[in-house]
C-alpha cells in the first residue's frame, strides 16, 4: 500500500511539473505571436509608404499619442481621422497619406486588442523608423509575473 502511495506521489509531482512546462509554452508562444503581429504591422506600413512615392520625404511621421491603445492605460483609443475614404474615393496624395495612417492604427488596435499600447513613426535622414509598443506577461523570479511593455522597431528607406 505505501509503495503505492508513493508512485501516486512521484507520479502526480511529473504532472504538476508538466502541467507548468505547458502554461510556460503558451506564454512564449503567445508572446511570440504578438511579435509576429508586429513584425506583420511594420512590413504594412513598409508597402504603404513605398506604395505612395510621391508623398514628401516625412509625410507618414506620426507621434505616439496619435495611435494609442487601451493597452497604455489611455481612457479610450486614438486614431488618426482620414478626411476621405480612398477605399472608395479618388484621393489626393496627402489624404492617401491620412488614409493609410488610419487603417493603419485601426488594424493594430484590432489585431492586438487591449493589448495595444502605441505606435510611432519617426523620420531621420529620409529613413522611417516604425515603432510597435505592446504589453504582455511576463514571467520573472520566484515565478512571480508581471505585465511590461515591449516593442518592435523597423527601419525602412523608401
Amino acid at each position: 500500500m505505501i509503495e503505492v502511495l508513493i508512485t501516486l506521489l512521484v507520479f502526480s509531482i511529473g504532472l504538476l511539473g508538466m502541467g507548468a512546462m505547458y502554461a510556460q509554452s503558451l506564454s512564449i508562444s503567445h508572446n511570440t505571436y504578438l511579435r509576429s503581429l508586429a513584425s506583420i504591422q511594420a512590413a504594412d506600413m513598409d508597402e504603404r509608404i513605398r506604395a505612395n512615392p510621391w508623398a514628401a520625404a516625412d509625410a507618414y511621421v506620426m507621434d505616439g499619442t496619435q495611435c494609442l491603445g487601451l493597452g497604455s492605460g489611455a481612457a479610450s483609443v486614438a486614431v488618426p481621422v482620414a478626411p476621405v475614404d480612398c477605399a472608395t474615393a479618388s484621393c489626393a496624395v496627402s489624404q492617401t497619406v491620412s488614409w493609410d495612417l488610419e487603417q493603419w492604427c485601426s488594424a493594430n488596435i484590432d489585431l492586438f486588442g487591449g493589448l495595444f499600447a502605441s505606435a510611432a513613426i519617426t523620420s531621420t535622414s529620409g529613413d522611417y523608423q516604425i515603432d510597435l509598443n505592446w504589453q504582455e506577461r511576463v514571467s520573472e523570479q520566484n515565478n512571480q509575473r508581471s505585465i511590461e511593455t515591449r516593442g518592435f522597431s523597423y527601419r525602412l528607406t523608401p
